[in-house]
């Protein structure tokens, strides 16, 4: 038994369209064309697709067991003629990206929707984990990019731009008292601090490390639950508990002679490995991303 993909695509056009004229219609095609397409699949299957009448043309149930496999594999056909023109043009097959846990966001998956869009049959791979997972991904090459909340140093071997920024915030469990006006260091140090592991390993350690005793999470989404239970107080993206904040699930509160303060997220890869068209876009995307 010989089928051809012409016998299958007049097949389908007809049972969709439920009308041998619609399916010429459909394909662009003359009448008896697509009707001696089907009538030769009809013969080669050894039944009966149709039932033929003056009033026209119904499926039969073989037809109806038949279509969904028939539509299956001319999908597939499809895929492999896109993939082999994306062969052709030398598309990119594969992207690995790592997010940074602490900035996923919608704006972070529109980059690589982008990208899929861009090139629908790439093999996309998204891994999260904290900074420092996302680091060492990048730098083993199970990632070909990642993006991080900065950990304010330079990685050998990891080329780092900065993207946008973000403002953080200081909170603290809801029935703490504390002063409105502005809270002194020496007030706040006797409270538990919850501080995000990757900041351990950073300049930023020194002075982000306020009360006596602390605790380490790795998890901002962690650290807000914590802070909303009563752990203890953690300084954090305003962007993340901007909504525990209005809530009243959890406190802002400032430093006396405090200002605002400001992280931000870097794209990293590695310096030895160029870019792809895909990585490229993603890439552009992420360093176009406004600050938050």
């Amino acid at each position: 038994m010989a089928i051809s993909v012409d016998q299958l695509r007049a097949f389908v056009a007809a049972y969709e369209s439920g009308s041998f004229v619609g399916a010429a219609n459909t394909l662009g095609k003359h009448l008896t064309s697509v009707s001696a397409q089907i009538g030769n699949l009809e013969i080669d299957l050894g039944f009966a697709l149709f039932e033929r009448s003056r009033r026209g043309v119904s499926p039969t149930r073989k037809a109806d067991e038949l279509y969904r496999y028939a539509e299956v594999v001319l999908k597939e056909l499809g895929l492999f003629s896109a993939k082999a023109e994306s062969l052709l043009e030398q598309e990119p097959t594969h992207l690995s990206i790592a997010i940074d846990v602490s900035l996923r966001s919608a704006e972070l998956t529109r980059c690589y929707q982008d990208v899929l869009a861009t090139f629908p049959l790439i093999k996309l791979k998204i891994l999260n984990g904290d900074a420092a997972q996302v680091m060492e991904w990048v730098s083993s090459r199970t990632a070909d990019i990642g993006v991080i909340i900065s950990m304010f140093t330079a990685a050998r071997g990891v080329a780092q731009a900065r993207a946008f920024n973000f403002e953080i915030c200081f909170v603290a469990p809801p029935d703490w008292q504390l002063q409105e006006a502005g809270v002194k260091p020496s007030e706040i140090n006797s409270h538990t601090q919850i501080i995000h592991e990757f900041v351990l390993g950073t300049s930023l350690a020194e002075g982000h490390r306020i009360s006596n005793h602390t605790l380490v999470c790795n998890n901002a989404f962690e650290i807000i639950e914590m802070v909303k239970a009563g752990v203890g107080w953690a300084i954090t993206p305003r962007y993340m508990v901007g909504d525990a904040i209005e809530q009243g699930v959890v406190q802002e509160f400032r430093l006396a002679h405090g200002g605002k303060e400001y992280w931000y997220a870097e794209a990293i890869r590695r310096e030895d490995i160029p870019f792809t068209d895909a990585s490229q876009l993603f890439w552009n995307n992420v360093m176009g991303l406004a600050d938050r």
